[in-house]
């Protein structure tokens, strides 16, 4: 019998410290953190493109209004170029077509004179100042048009 008691108290002393063991181990070992919370949105950082950033101050002494209608005007001829440009064969109906819908607009192009000269040396940069087929040129056409547009969009954000 006293065997049979001491193999219940060892038993039961085996049992004790297993389930200290399992306690403990639970305790001190890192339980799984479950998903990792999404991180919170990234605050607006201002574009690094130093051309961004030159068209937007281009447009310092704009109204936020005026930005967002160049915005608007630079982004829907990008647009059309990219999707066909039809009846447009060379840079030259481009532009053209281009003087056309900013005097339909209504713009006025020295009323904002740093912008008009900004947009005129990109059109240059990107080689559209010679005449060529618009199928050599589109790719710049719709870079350039986008670059501006973008411009207006970061001086529409921080126009008043």
């Amino acid at each position: 019998m006293q065997n049979f008691c001491g193999l219940c108290v060892k038993k039961i002393l085996c049992v004790v410290v297993l389930s200290t063991v399992c306690f403990t181990s639970g305790c001190l070992l890192p339980s799984d953190p479950g998903p990792t919370p999404t991180p919170a949105p990234p605050i607006p950082t201002p574009p690094e493109d130093t051309k961004i950033v030159a068209i937007a101050n281009s447009l310092s002494d704009a109204n936020r209004e005026d930005c967002v209608k160049m915005y608007g005007m630079f982004t829907a001829f990008s647009k059309y170029v990219k999707n066909g440009h039809k009846g447009i064969e060379t840079t030259k109906q481009m532009l053209d077509v281009w003087k056309e819908a900013l005097n339909n607009f209504g713009w006025d192009n020295e009323q904002y004179p740093k912008f008009t000269d900004a947009v005129e040396s990109e059109l240059k940069n990107s080689g559209l100042e010679d005449p060529k087929p618009m199928s050599e040129a589109k790719t710049s056409v719709v870079e350039a048009f986008e670059l501006i547009a973008a411009g207006c969009k970061h001086a529409a954000s921080n126009a008043q």
